[in-house]
């Protein structure tokens, strides 16, 4: 979907933050992203440029800019989320006949997806997190495998 819009995924999940974040400074989107500052705003300029946000002044600090979706920008994130939504639905009610004749299944999974997708978007805010707990497990990885090959071998 992004591609169709003219975006990359990552660009898409910038538009995505600002569609549920508001707008948002380039340190901000730099550390929701995982990005490097330069790198961020390499990104947020390709943005600007396809006419999907704007900067604008900080109203608090006049050093700092705020970053926020234009009127395109919002319309092609959000007919993006509408796609998959509708995407989800219509997989849902394929892979489970139950859920079109059971009204209250159907919003029990509906508020589950809500719920997945806000923690969804909070762990991508947090990128010095996710990066944590990634190295965690790659950690418990090699714990797990036992020693790997000595330097002899």
């Amino acid at each position: 979907m992004a591609a169709e819009v003219g975006v990359s995924t990552t660009e898409a999940a910038v538009l995505g933050q600002l569609l549920h974040e508001g707008a948002l400074t380039p340190t901000s989107i730099a550390a929701r992203a995982g990005l490097t500052p330069a790198s961020a705003t390499a990104l947020i300029d390709r943005l600007v440029s396809a006419g999907m946000v704007d900067r604008s002044p900080h109203p608090d600090d006049r050093r700092r800019v705020l970053v926020d979706l234009t009127r395109q920008g919002r319309s092609s994130i959000e007919t993006m989320f509408s796609l998959f939504v509708s995407d989800l639905d219509e997989a849902l009610l394929r892979a489970e006949p139950r859920v079109a004749d059971d009204p209250e299944l159907c919003r029990t999974l509906t508020s589950l997806f809500r719920a997945m997708a806000a923690s969804l978007r909070t762990h991508a805010g947090d990128a010095g997190r996710v990066r944590s707990v990634n190295d965690a497990g790659a950690q418990e990885s090699r714990h797990r495998a036992g020693p790997g090959p000595s330097r002899a071998e």
